[in-house]
């Protein structure tokens, strides 16, 4: 029997989604088809006929009808849509591209909701406010110079001989050492002791806080201050010291404070015994009154509460001293008097 002529079987591969099919032509057996070499399945060695696929056809026809842009064209003819070949690849990263880092998660330890403010705190009026001028108008560091401050001898008493009034404004060397801010502040005496029966007063420029009428208004100052304290030979204990007073506008002056803003109460001692009194003992009118007595320690922060009219006003820093040790030299009775009272950033503030 003769085998039918052998047939051309096109090997074909799919390039891609958009390429030509492209066929490879193949003989089997090969030379004459007397010589071809039949198929057999290797058991009974029946002979197996191929069927006749026909003709390729030439690669010009293929390469004349390109897949259509909207499917994939298969060896026999047929197509599919590109919806059906699945979804494409995502492009690729975009190298430039720059990514937003996440906003920053709050802290686990901190609660972002804000306190509710308290009530006891002292309230800043806004910067465009007129009381915040005024307030900022009598604050007072002393760094410029005196800035309106003066002294004088308190109770109209007169010793030409005997130094009644050591305020004094500068730089301090004595007593704390420095004042408490920059380098300028009051004090009884920059660099030295105090001198026995003293008595004089600080007295502030005229205040206009009206702007603020309505408010609580503070006085608060930072100060230091060592006075004497001692008993005599009748077991009398007396107290040298100081205190702060107000004259509000055509009004005399009238202590600042009551008992509870001061650490003590005043006790002047006017004789020394033997005959050696202090000039005009009487006259000592900051005697048993609240004031600052024996020593504060440090430097601290005074505050005295102005009320809510304070208006128009001055303020004065008055203090005396007894007469603790029987001498008639000045010079001589400093060396059992303490440094004084040291006076530095006077302001204001309101609620």
């Amino acid at each position: 029997m003769r085998l039918p002529t052998p047939v051309r079987i096109r090997v074909c591969s799919l390039v891609s989604a958009a390429a030509l099919l492209a066929c490879e032509d193949s003989t089997k057996g090969g030379g004459d088809p007397q010589d071809a070499a039949p198929y057999r399945n290797g058991r009974d060695q029946n002979t197996i006929e191929l069927p006749d696929f026909g003709e390729a056809p030439p690669l010009g026809d293929a390469a004349a009808a390109p897949p259509g842009p909207d499917g994939l064209v298969f060896i026999d003819g047929s197509t599919v849509p590109v919806s059906d070949a699945g979804d494409p690849p995502p492009p690729p990263p975009d190298d430039d591209a720059r990514v937003a880092p996440p906003p920053p998660e709050p802290d686990a330890g901190e609660d972002p909701t804000p306190p509710p403010p308290d009530p006891d705190a002292g309230v800043e009026p806004p910067p465009d406010d007129a009381c915040a001028r005024a307030l900022a108008a009598a604050n007072y560091d002393f760094e410029s110079g005196p800035q309106g401050f003066s002294h004088d001898v308190s109770d109209g008493t007169v010793a030409p001989d005997w130094p009644l009034d050591p305020w004094e404004h500068g730089r301090a060397t004595s007593g704390p050492g420095a004042c408490f801010e920059g380098r300028q502040c009051w004090a009884t005496d920059l660099d030295d002791n105090l001198t026995q029966c003293q008595r004089a007063e600080l007295i502030s420029p005229a205040v206009d806080l009206s702007a603020c009428a309505g408010r609580n208004v503070t006085l608060v100052f930072d100060h230091w201050y060592d006075f004497w304290a001692g008993q005599d030979d009748f077991g009398d204990i007396y107290y040298d010291g100081g205190l702060v007073e107000m004259a509000p506008q055509g009004r005399d002056f009238a202590p600042l404070g009551g008992g509870a803003d001061y650490p003590g109460e005043i006790n002047i001692s006017p004789s020394a015994g033997f005959g050696y009194d202090c000039l005009d003992p009487d006259a000592f009118h900051v005697d048993r009154l609240p004031g600052y007595v024996q020593q504060s320690g440090g430097w601290e922060e005074a505050r005295l509460a102005l009320g809510a009219d304070a208006g128009r006003f001055t303020l004065r820093w008055a203090f005396a001293t007894g007469a603790n040790a029987q001498t008639f030299d000045p010079i001589e009775s400093q060396l059992y008097e303490p440094p004084g009272w040291y006076i530095d950033h006077v302001r204001f503030e309101v609620r």
